[in-house]
């Protein structure tokens, strides 16, 4: 399923500066039928946000990145889109959202019906159903 109202892919910035989990979410995502646009980093990701800003319907930030964390990532974000869904992930226990700019806290490790649950309840169109996704 696309975005009925451009015929596009819903645009989801991935940022995570470890390569094969950012490979493997941006795989997940176009499974589920988004179109990925990747960022290995907070200054990259400000950078494709002020470029892409129009086609991106949600970011997944990764909590520890390095020279700008997560949580910065989201509050710049927040900033330049302050419509944009924000989901944070992590790996670790990190309590509680309130110091974010994060709707969402992904836990790592984290499966696909997880994945598209989130973006579904964000409002992001998907291909695939979340019963259907494996």
């Amino acid at each position: 399923m696309v975005d009925g109202s451009r015929g596009e892919l819903p645009g989801v910035l991935l940022v995570d500066d470890d390569d094969a989990v950012r490979a493997t979410l941006a795989d997940l995502l176009r499974y589920l039928g988004c179109e990925v646009i990747e960022a290995r980093g907070g200054a990259e990701a400000l950078l494709l946000a002020r470029r892409q800003g129009a086609r991106l319907r949600v970011a997944l930030v990764d909590m520890n990145l390095p020279g700008m964390s997560g949580r910065e990532v989201c509050r710049r974000l927040k900033g330049l889109m302050p419509d944009l869904p924000l989901v944070l992930i992590t790996g670790y226990d990190v309590g509680d959202l309130l110091d974010t700019s994060a709707r969402y806290l992904l836990e790592k490790p984290f499966g696909i019906k997880t994945l598209a649950s989130v973006l579904q309840r964000l409002g992001v169109p998907l291909g695939t159903q979340v019963g259907q996704a494996a």
